[in-house]
């Protein structure tokens, strides 16, 4: 029998998005291109490499041909995320700044899902999911600040209606191949704050003057972002293939903008208090997640053990840029005779890769019928060159360990839990090198002031608990 799939009774009957943030300053959630390696407690206990091997609601994510071998299934799951971020910034004057470090809510990352077996070989699947990712949080005086502050309040989530359809069975060496596609509905409410230069450049100050330190808060809620995935499943007695294609998704909509007021005594009066204001406060915002290809095989060697092996290619270079476009929002009532200044468009460009992974993964049922061990490891590229990290976007090369256990505490209930480490590589921006500049979207266009420059350090683990009922 296979390994985690256990004999269950047919139903007559069917029965029954995280953190993402896009800031003033650009940016989403670290690694995977910008997000962690993966989805779901037990592909992440075999390192996620599922695309081949997945045979329950789990597969969803990954390969929506798969379906097929779920059955009537239901999933609930749970991950916890711990980032370890910590940045020791050189400031555009080339001046050593005190190392800040993350300090972000840990949230926990839910995945629902269901499949249903029409006919034999009819299978339709539901499901709503969030990719993993961090809420990072820095301190709001930081060394950091021009990059990011915090991204709290911040979710994306995926809700997908899937099918697969066998098309062959029957064959005389057990071939059987179905085919599947999933639409997606992604739905985002992405919220962060960083500091902007407010001062404009009729005002002589340097590029990190605090009195012009404007702290701004970007928001935006979208609920209708589509796309979608195919994927196809072939599987003999002993060896399994599969691949599976996710379709780019354009996140956009009209979100607001709300800037502090800077300390600088063109914004205040005699006693220090707010004069200038804000008018307006609309921004059109808009950013890419990338095209995905998996492919993957999985050999059983016996009856209770089996391993796959997956390469998946990312297309991260697609969101190269992130812009924020305010329609018509300005700072008015400044002194000095100055009656308004324009906060004109923001376009920030990341030079964004591609980015590939490739993963080994496997499976030993150590109790039949009762106790599935797994574990895997992982290697995945970083998405940005060298000059364009920052605390916006930490994403090195990485490397995953991870391990996981199925449990099942009767005939339909299994209880999966999973671990898993992150180990992503320092690094280090020269000043001459840094290229993420300062944002100052009242001043005209003058030399890059980078905000980026400095050591890198980051890792991350991953708890991960589930619960399946198959009927």
């Amino acid at each position: 029998m296979p390994v985690t799939t256990r004999p269950r009774p047919r139903a007559a009957a069917p029965a029954a998005a995280l953190t993402l943030a896009i800031l003033v300053t650009a940016g989403t959630v670290h690694a995977g291109g910008q997000f962690l390696p993966g989805h779901g407690i037990r592909p992440m206990g075999r390192a996620n490499t599922f695309v081949a091997g997945g045979d329950d609601v789990g597969v969803l994510w990954f390969n929506p041909g798969g379906l097929d071998l779920c059955g009537n299934q239901t999933l609930g799951e749970a991950a916890l995320l711990y980032d370890h971020q910590s940045y020791a910034r050189i400031d555009s004057g080339g001046n050593p700044q005190a190392e800040v470090s993350s300090s972000g809510d840990k949230v926990p990352v839910p995945t629902i899902g269901a499949a249903i077996q029409l006919r034999r070989r009819l299978t339709l699947g539901l499901g709503f999911s969030a990719p993993y990712g961090s809420i990072p949080r820095f301190p709001a005086d930081g060394a950091q600040r021009y990059s990011i502050i915090d991204r709290d309040g911040s979710f994306l989530a995926r809700v997908d209606i899937a099918a697969s359809y066998r098309i062959y069975d029957g064959g005389e060496d057990g071939l059987r191949v179905s085919l599947g596609a999933s639409l997606q509905d992604w739905v985002a409410n992405l919220e962060s704050r960083s500091v902007l230069n407010a001062c404009p450049g009729t005002v002589t100050n340097a590029p990190e003057d605090p009195q012009c330190d404007s702290r701004t808060r970007l928001q935006l809620e979208t609920i209708w972002n589509p796309s979608a995935a195919v994927g196809v499943h072939a599987r003999w007695p002993r060896l399994r293939l599969g691949a599976s294609f996710q379709l780019p998704v354009w996140v956009s909509g009209t979100g607001k903008v709300q800037a502090g007021i800077p300390t600088s005594p063109l914004f205040r009066d005699l006693d220090g208090q707010p004069k200038a204001s804000q008018s307006g406060d609309a921004a059109v915002q808009s950013l890419t997640l990338p095209w995905i290809v998996r492919v993957g095989a999985e050999y059983r060697a016996t009856s209770r053990l089996r391993f796959e092996g997956e390469l998946d290619i990312e297309g991260w270079s697609m969101s190269e840029t992130v812009k924020i476009q305010p329609q018509n929002v300005q700072l008015t009532n400044m002194n000095g005779g100055i009656p308004s200044y324009q906060v004109g468009d923001v376009s920030i460009v990341r030079k964004m890769r591609d980015t590939f992974s490739v993963r080994v993964g496997g499976e030993y049922d150590l109790l039949p019928e009762k106790l599935v061990l797994r574990a895997g490891f992982g290697y995945e590229s970083g998405s940005l060159p060298n000059a364009y990290i920052s605390v916006l976007s930490v994403d090195m090369a990485k490397q995953l360990l991870a391990v996981g256990a199925s449990w099942w505490l009767h005939r339909q209930w299994r209880l999966d839990v999973a671990y898993s480490h992150v180990f992503m590589n320092d690094a280090s921006v020269p000043l001459s090198e840094a290229a993420a500049c300062q944002v100052a979207p009242i001043r005209p266009a003058t030399a890059c002031v980078p905000i980026n420059a400095g050591s890198y350090r980051a890792s991350y683990d991953t708890f991960g608990l589930g619960l399946l009922y198959a009927f």
